[in-house]
């Protein structure tokens, strides 16, 4: 995958599949009317200090090693990446793309790092709980 080839992977075996480990937990909590079957979700971990993580559309998730470790807890890695996966499920990067080719229309989102580091501020609170219906930890 090209964002593989552009930034610096970790390379840590027991952190990725920590990662992957939350991701896969989060896609089976997934709404069977947001599912969509022909997404290929994967979970790899940004060897970058950086607070942040995406997901691509499709499925694709990216959890910078920053972002874990500023985690007070699984659960605060868990509502990030929560966050991330609504995006997906919701194709909230498709409908971006969308708006973006519209004349006249301009998007300000998930580039511009103050509303990206706003978003993952959100990510922590009720949305993504809500959108999972996790309650007090992952199923």
């Amino acid at each position: 995958m090209e964002v593989e080839q552009q930034l610096p992977m970790l390379r840590d075996e027991e952190v990725t599949s920590f990662v992957a480990s939350i991701g896969t937990r989060l896609v089976q909590s997934i709404p069977e009317e947001l599912r969509h079957s022909e997404f290929q979700y994967s979970f790899q971990v940004v060897n970058v200090r950086e607070i942040n993580a995406f997901a691509l559309p499709g499925g694709p998730m990216y959890v910078n090693r920053g972002m874990i470790a500023a985690a007070h807890s699984q659960g605060e890695v868990a509502g990030v990446m929560a966050h991330e996966l609504s995006h997906v499920a919701l194709r909230h990067g498709t409908a971006q793309a969308t708006k973006a080719t519209k004349p006249g229309r301009t998007h300000r989102g998930v580039c511009d790092p103050a509303r990206r580091r706003e978003s993952l501020l959100r990510a922590r609170g009720r949305s993504a709980r809500q959108f999972f219906g996790v309650r007090g930890g992952l199923p």
